[in-house]
């Protein structure tokens, strides 16, 4: 039989995801990338973002160059003075300020990796790097 353990601080926890549902409700999220009505404007009119797919991840023919992984990687030290600006730590509310600060960064640093990787010879790849901000709590 297990030892009995005496569990406190339910009130506490009940309190903070109390706050955290209202302050989802609140806060906005920010989405980067590529969506869906950027297209190349000839041929079969592909999907900018089915392209960035297959050279983020590469194909048979050609190998993976990870100019949006690796802009994720960075994120987090990229972000952080942000969000310490941004987001005030007793509601841990994202503004839509923040939100698009956010994404703005984050989209910036996506370009200057296609640029790295000189994958800009009709820049349409380049042009269509974008992000939204809308509301977290509409998931």
């Amino acid at each position: 039989m297990p030892p009995k353990a005496k569990t406190t601080g339910g009130r506490k926890l009940k309190e903070f995801l109390r706050r955290a549902k209202s302050a989802k409700a609140r806060s906005k999220k920010v989405d980067v990338g590529f969506f869906s009505e950027s297209r190349y404007p000839t041929g079969e009119k592909l999907p900018v973002a089915l392209v960035a797919g297959w050279l983020e991840f590469g194909s048979e023919s050609r190998p993976e160059i990870p100019f949006f992984r690796s802009a994720i990687g960075d994120a987090p030290r990229d972000l952080a003075p942000i969000l310490k600006a941004g987001i005030d730590p007793k509601t841990m509310v994202l503004d839509e300020r923040t939100a698009g600060l956010i994404g703005d960064k984050v989209a910036s640093r996506i370009r200057e990796n296609i640029e790295g990787a000189k994958l800009v010879r009709t820049r349409k790849l380049y042009r269509s790097v974008d992000r939204k901000v809308g509301d977290a709590g509409s998931e």
